[in-house]
């Protein structure tokens, strides 16, 4: 099993090693991201872009929607003038 981004940085901070910004895009970049770390990135995006398109909607309020689209109840459009009219 290949590890998370976040324990390698883990495992990197505990051996001493100074994390700055080159270092961290350079590994970044040859990283083979986990089905896990796949799967928050691409959920991550579809809220960001969310809350892009519809400034009103809070983080917790986009997350609950992506869920409910992603469990198959009611589609974005709906959800999104649900939000408006609680707001």
């Amino acid at each position: 099993m290949s590890q998370s981004f976040s324990e390698k940085l883990t495992g990197l901070r505990a051996a001493g090693l100074e994390l700055d910004l080159p270092f961290l895009i350079a590994l970044a970049s040859t990283h083979q991201f986990t089905p896990e770390e796949d799967q928050t990135i691409r959920r991550n995006l579809i809220i960001s872009e969310l809350m892009a398109q519809n400034p009103h909607l809070r983080r917790h309020r986009a997350e609950a929607l992506v869920k409910e689209a992603q469990n198959g109840r009611g589609s974005q459009d709906s959800a999104i003038s649900r939000t408006r009219k609680e707001a």
